[in-house]
């Protein structure tokens, strides 16, 4: 194993024909335990080898899977060395990732020497090193999380504000005429963006197609055509007036359309209409249009990985991913196939109508649609699949899952969370509220980044302002602000004492008209599994209207039960 005499270990070396790149980080950063698998691929011409540090087995490997090498708040060096004498640069557009760099030139060659800091990144971020306008190598970095554990922790909360997300907005689709707007489009740089969405999302999508496939929508197909009198049940005024210009088709009969006393004709030939069950509907039409684009982007993304296998080289694509695409391809042509779909018209649908959305099954189908192809237009800061700031996403879900449980005791009435403007809707990620009612008829509100402006103090912004109507009729206000940066105090985490003091801050600064406290309890909400020290914090804030309570997906109940207690009491 290879350390610099900085305790460096390099945990990526991929060598090039004129180049070379090396990936360096500390060795106590690294877990031997963890079970997680990391992603890593490179892109970039004349690739000869690629190795990744394992860190149980403690060398340099070829092969997946591998282990997370790379965290959130830790610092990393990049060093290309590069044959000619010419500038050397490394890009990334993400603006939560700083970096250093200088350069050394000198026996024909040019040095790039680069620090990177992560911050609170996780997710995917790709950089580029390039030489003025060309680019030599592009290299994409799976970056973890510290503070929470990877599975259980931050893909819940992930998954908790997507379907949040997606939740407020394809009921206020539903609710609307407006036309959910459609991208089918995949930029080239997003297809692991889309693969990661269509993995996720795949599933629900064909469970729900096919329990349509049993308990479809049917419809009545009426046609004209020319038969019997015999089989005529009902004349219209089409068949009647057929007749009138064609008597001749009149022959006597035993019944029929009484002449004279005891003369009877019958047509022998007229128009009229037939009736028969049928399951070509405007629903299943657009069901099909789904599976056909769905297809489609299935087919696109496998030809986009099978091409670029060597630009990822081969060893670093995702395991199992070509496989995986080839399964999800077969799954959809096997389904597309039955004969349920042949029967269905094939038509190209250019907006989801809202007829689709209020049918069961169907709404389902196309909301996981929506997902897959991020048919709704999110246009807030948050929807990008590729990086998320571990911070933001934790306070934002804090904020939504807060509401959930809002929203499981009391009514929803109004909300300004999704907006709409100009045909799309658009992710409010800035201020906003929730308004509710409770069963007894109180009202609650959820405030989140609500100012509170006073002429004797600074504006104030807490994350999340929970205000409870009392009996009187007064309103009582309690602050919950989240807090991802955390300290360790022996095997505890807990909050850092300046995020503490906000909330004294919070408590004294925020005043009403008469200059009194309208503040009840100010309270930090921070990430940890710990329960050791809830104890003394629920004390701290029964006494003195401060302290803090761990929030987690993998540790609800402690936050749940105080807010239930503050329900309870006031309604």
């Amino acid at each position: 194993m290879d350390i610099h005499h900085s305790g460096q270990i390099p945990f990526v070396k991929i060598a090039m024909r004129n180049c070379t790149v090396t990936i360096s980080g500390k060795a106590e950063t690294l877990n031997e335990e963890v079970s997680e698998s990391m992603f890593f691929s490179c892109t970039g011409q004349d690739i000869e080898k690629v190795e990744v540090y394992h860190p149980k087995e403690r060398e340099h490997v070829q092969n997946s899977p591998l282990q997370p090498l790379f965290f959130e708040n830790e610092q990393y060096e990049v060093m290309v060395v590069s044959k000619g004498q010419k500038e050397l640069f490394l890009v990334n557009e993400m603006t939560g990732i700083k970096q250093k760099s200088r350069s050394v030139y000198g026996d024909g060659q040019s040095i790039l020497f680069s620090t990177i800091l992560l911050q609170n990144e996780i997710g995917y971020t790709t950089f580029h090193v390039m030489s003025g306008t060309e680019k030599i190598i592009a290299f994409t970095l799976e970056i973890f999380p510290t503070k929470m554990d990877y599975k259980s922790d931050y893909l819940s909360i992930v998954e908790s504000i997507n379907q949040s997300t997606y939740g407020m907005a394809y009921k206020l689709v539903g609710n609307t005429y407006l036309k959910g707007s459609l991208n089918l489009t995949v930029k080239d740089g997003n297809w692991l963006e889309f693969y990661h969405l269509i993995s996720h999302h795949f599933q629900p999508f064909m469970k729900y197609i096919k329990q349509i496939e049993k308990q479809p929508t049917r419809t009545v197909l009426k046609e004209r055509d020319f038969m019997r009198g015999d089989q005529l049940k009902k004349p219209d005024s089409l068949s009647i007036g057929y007749l009138r210009k064609h008597p001749n088709y009149f022959v006597p009969a035993k019944r029929g359309v009484r002449l004279k006393r005891n003369k009877y004709v019958i047509p022998n030939k007229v128009i009229g209409t037939s009736r028969s069950d049928t399951v070509d509907t405007f629903e299943n039409q657009t069901v099909k249009w789904m599976l056909t684009t769905v297809e489609n982007k299935l087919e696109q993304l496998f030809l986009h990985v099978m091409n670029r296998k060597e630009e990822y080289h081969r060893s670093m694509v995702k395991r199992n991913m070509i496989e995986e695409v080839n399964r999800m391809q077969q799954a959809v042509k096997t389904v597309r196939s039955n004969f349920f779909w042949n029967q269905i018209s094939t038509k190209s649908i250019y907006s989801i109508d809202r007829r689709i959305r209020q049918v069961p099954l169907y709404k389902e189908v196309c909301k996981y649609y929506m997902m897959l192809m991020r048919g709704i237009t999110l246009n807030g800061e948050f929807y990008t699949l590729s990086l998320k700031n571990t911070a933001w996403l934790y306070e934002y879900w804090v904020y939504l899952r807060i509401r959930d449980l809002l929203q499981a005791y009391a009514t929803l009435r109004t909300h300004n969370s999704i907006k709409i403007t100009q045909n799309e809707l658009f992710m409010n990620t800035g201020a906003s509220h929730h308004e509710f009612v409770s069963k007894s008829g109180k009202r609650i509100y959820l405030f989140y980044q609500k100012e509170f402006r006073s002429k004797h103090t600074t504006t104030q912004r807490p994350d999340l302002v929970l205000t409870l109507e009392k009996n009187s009729g007064e309103y009582v206000n309690y602050v919950f602000d989240a807090k991802y940066r955390v300290h360790r105090k022996g095997h505890d985490l807990i909050p850092k004492e300046e995020d503490l003091n906000t909330m004294h801050r919070y408590r004294d600064a925020i005043l009403n008209s008469k200059n009194e406290r309208i503040i009840e309890k100010a309270i930090v909400l921070f990430p940890s599994n710990d329960k050791t020290s809830v104890d003394y914090f629920l004390k701290s804030i029964e006494k003195i209207g401060i302290g803090a309570l761990p929030f987690l997906p993998t540790n609800e109940k402690i936050v749940q039960d105080f807010i239930l207690g503050l329900l309870t009491k006031f309604n």
